[in-house]
Order: structure tokens, then C-alpha cells, then sequence
């Protein structure tokens, strides 16, 4: 008969800085998924559209890194504004053709990414941030995916939003 003198606890769980890097990635992809319906292939499943269309009477910005350090932060700050107008049809539009067409900044920096940061925080900048800015945000946010209940950029855009309000309350 065998004897496990060598049985030990579980050690309990520490992290390091790369880790707790890992956790807040693998959470936005958990609440992501939530607010996308739960399914593998949200499209697909509950009906959000994903245009391929790159005419979106929009006049963005010219955010070219290589000449304007400030490039990719203005584009943000220019789609961050996009919500308060009520112009969810650009916004969905832009993100669809982002999407579709993979678009990267000169430098390499994705589109759709720097979309959705823009997206996730409620001020300009390093501007200093109030309970009331974050409650005005977010409630945009809302708005926006109640206007267009089948836009995945609104549910991205709100999770994003959530997730960065809960990152700056832990200050």
C-alpha cells in the first residue's frame, strides 16, 4: 500500500506586476464578452452589423504620428466627442471600417484601438476627473448603445468605459 507523506497546501496565490498586467487584460476580455451577448461570434449570433463601408461622411482629423506627436491623442480626443454630438452612426461607421480594413496610424498603432481609448475615458488629457464626468460619461455611453442596440462598438465602448472608471476608483 502506498503512503503520500508528501502532501502539501496549495500555496496561496501572490502576483507579480506583469501578472496583475495579465489579470486587467484577461477581465476587459470577460466584460467584452459579456456586453457582446456571450458568444464566440457575436455578429453572427444576436444580429450586431458590421459594415465594410469606408464612406462615413465624416472629416476626421489627419493623425499622422511621423509629423505630430499629439496626433494619436487628438484623434481620440475627436472621437471622445463623437457621443456628446449624438453621432453614433459616425462613430459605429468609423469603428466598422476600422475593423473591416484593419487600419493602423503611421507607427503602427491600430485605429480601432486608439478609438476605443478615446472612448474609455470621459476628459481630455491628464485633465482631473469628477465622479460627475465619469456619471455624465458613462450614462453617454448607455445612451449610445439604447439608440443602437445592435452596435458592438457601443457595448466595446461602454465595457471599455466600466472598466476604466473601475481602474481610476481603485486610486
Amino acid at each position: 500500500m502506498r503512503r503520500y507523506s508528501s502532501f502539501r497546501l496549495p500555496q496561496p496565490l501572490t502576483f507579480g506586476h506583469g501578472q496583475f498586467e495579465i489579470l486587467k487584460s484577461i477581465s476587459i476580455i470577460v466584460v467584452i464578452f459579456a456586453l457582446a451577448g456571450g458568444s464566440a461570434s457575436a455578429s453572427s449570433v444576436t444580429g450586431i452589423r458590421t459594415s465594410t463601408s469606408a464612406d462615413c461622411h465624416v472629416v476626421e482629423p489627419d493623425a499622422d504620428s511621423s509629423v505630430d506627436v499629439h496626433a494619436l491623442d487628438d484623434y481620440g480626443t475627436f472621437i471622445r466627442h463623437l457621443p456628446v454630438q449624438g453621432r453614433y452612426d459616425a462613430l459605429d461607421c468609423l469603428a466598422d471600417s476600422a475593423r473591416a480594413n484593419k487600419t493602423k496610424f503611421t507607427g503602427g498603432f491600430w485605429k480601432l484601438h486608439t478609438m476605443y481609448m478615446g472612448l474609455s475615458q470621459p476628459v481630455d488629457g491628464d485633465a482631473h476627473v469628477t465622479e460627475d464626468d465619469w456619471k455624465d460619461h458613462i450614462d453617454r455611453l448607455k445612451r449610445w448603445m439604447s439608440a443602437k442596440p445592435k452596435s458592438i462598438t457601443a457595448r466595446i465602448a461602454l465595457a471599455g468605459g466600466l472598466h476604466r472608471l473601475c481602474l481610476d476608483g481603485a486610486r
